[in-house]
């Protein structure tokens, strides 16, 4: 079989002819000065619907100069909250309940930054859960379409409407006892770069550049840690925390 050859366009970065890293069995090669998919055609519909709302999306972004941070991203007032970590974390599940609470959907799963402007891109309307984050934020229904073949998350419709915001928050999310600290310096680039879509996958010729537009992002965003237990109680304090981010200016809570 022929090899897909599909151009995502230009990289943004210095990097020698031939730079090549591995998605799911798709190969990225920089040629040209361009990315270059090959590879893709193997993929059975399931697995390629799933390829497309995730790496390659991300694959597409980062040829545009763009950051994919594995997060969900709700606005207040023009200002941006992206909530990091890995799957299974709670992200979608404290974006909804967020969006419960009257703020303004931006995306969920994966948030696109521009460095410099800190502009973050509106994503579809949908959130990404499971039967007990369902439960959670109460949620109702039983008829979703599932994310992937062997994702136990469906896609739950979200708002009419998303927003575009400015970056003004990053929080990682933790398990443990609860605590919500701002992080700075070195320890809030690696966090960063540790929750990037496609960070562990990035040739060292652009690891450079991919450090640079980091920087730029952490220098109008401020990063911070939230560790807290699973379950009804842990949402709660989760939720009071990172809306306390985005108070009106007096101090009164949220609606």
């Amino acid at each position: 079989m022929r090899a897909t050859r599909r151009f995502l366009g230009e990289s943004p970065f210095a990097s020698p002819p031939g730079t090549s890293f591995e998605l799911g069995g798709i190969q990225a090669v920089l040629v040209g000065g361009q990315w270059q998919l090959r590879g893709e055609e193997s993929l059975d519909p399931a697995r390629l619907r799933e390829f497309n709302d995730g790496p390659l999306t991300a694959l597409r972004q980062f040829a545009a100069g763009r950051l994919c941070i594995h997060g969900s991203c709700f606005a207040k007032a023009a200002r941006a909250v992206c909530i990091m970590g890995p799957s299974g974390m709670g992200k979608s599940t404290l974006l909804a309940a967020s969006c419960a609470r009257g703020v303004e959907f931006v995306s969920d799963g994966m948030t696109v930054v521009t460095p410099g402007s800190g502009e973050v891109e509106p994503g579809l309307s949908r959130f990404k859960l499971d039967e007990q984050a369902r439960a959670l934020v109460g949620v109702r229904g039983t008829t979703f379409d599932a994310v992937g073949p062997h994702s136990r998350k469906s896609y739950v419709p979200g708002p009419d409407s998303v927003t575009s915001a400015r970056l003004g928050f990053l929080v990682e999310l933790k398990r443990g006892e609860p605590s919500f600290r701002k992080v700075v310096g070195a320890s809030a680039l690696t966090s960063l770069l540790g929750n990037l879509y496609l960070g562990p996958r990035v040739p060292q010729p652009c690891q450079a550049g991919l450090l640079q537009q980091c920087a730029a992002v952490l220098s109008a965003a401020e990063l911070w840690t939230l560790s807290s237990p699973l379950g009804a109680e842990g949402l709660e304090w989760s939720l009071q925390a990172i809306l306390s981010l985005v108070a009106e200016p007096s101090g009164a809570p949220l609606p």
